[in-house]
């Protein structure tokens, strides 16, 4: 009984706010509204608030990759290689809000079959553009496949403004041959009819005596040689002497 008798009084308030609401002032309206609707409007901001967050956040547009570099053998600090990836950024000319660059580190395909097949998988996906690894093993990308001749790539000028011992010369594998993939042949420098250059020695302190090539599968070729030219030239990454 005694609840009936508060929803009455409620009802009877409410009727008599109606009636007055006209003459009430801004404030008297406001003070009513958030006395009976308060914890109903809150509810609804919050509510709102988080619909809006959730939207924004799902329609975020995170940069898309533009170019990405496989470093073979290489342990850098996430700072280093923010750093890396933002001067190559600006050096192929991107805009940063829209497009990223990727180094990915760390990867070493000599230690174990299994570190080999997730290079292996990696290189074969089509999203890597260059190639930077210790000679011995670069040499055994550019003997098997992986990678380009650099007069292949567009690359004539960079090609011939380079020094000998600057490039990096390979032989193809002969398949025909027992146990040609294990015996990969070595020749860096040996300039032959069956060699091709398919690398650069880069002299920066970073990835000093490694050496940068092309991906055959490269996704990107329009930035191939603003990328080179990154590691070979600009800023504090590559430095060559002319």
């Amino acid at each position: 009984m005694e609840k009936k008798q508060g929803y009455s009084e409620r009802d009877k308030d409410r009727e008599i706010i109606c009636q007055r609401w006209p003459e009430l002032s801004l404030a008297e309206k406001g003070k009513y509204i958030v006395s009976y609707y308060g914890i109903v409007i809150a509810v609804v901001i919050i509510v709102i608030v988080m619909v809006v967050f959730l939207v924004r956040d799902i329609c975020k547009d995170e940069p898309r990759d533009a170019f990405s570099v496989m470093a073979l053998d290489m342990e850098l600090t996430e700072e280093v290689l923010k750093n890396l990836e933002q001067g190559l950024a600006e050096g192929l000319g991107l805009d940063t809000r829209i497009y990223r660059c990727r180094i990915e580190a760390g990867h070493s395909s000599g230690r174990n079959m299994q570190n080999e097949a997730t290079v292996s998988a990696c290189m074969r996906s089509g999203r890597v553009d260059l190639l930077i690894a210790p000679e011995e093993e670069f040499n055994r990308y550019a003997s098997t496949g992986y990678l380009s001749p650099l007069i292949e790539c567009g690359l004539d000028e960079l090609y011939e403004e380079c020094r000998t011992e600057e490039l990096f010369y390979a032989e193809a594998v002969n398949y025909s041959e027992a146990r040609a993939v294990r015996d990969v042949p070595f020749r860096p420098h040996e300039i032959s009819e069956d060699s091709k250059c398919y690398g650069v020695y880069l002299q920066d302190e970073v990835f000093g005596g490694y050496v940068a090539g092309v991906m055959v599968n490269c996704p990107n070729r329009k930035h191939i040689r603003a990328g080179m030219e990154y590691f070979l030239n600009n800023g504090n990454i590559g430095r060559r002497e002319p």
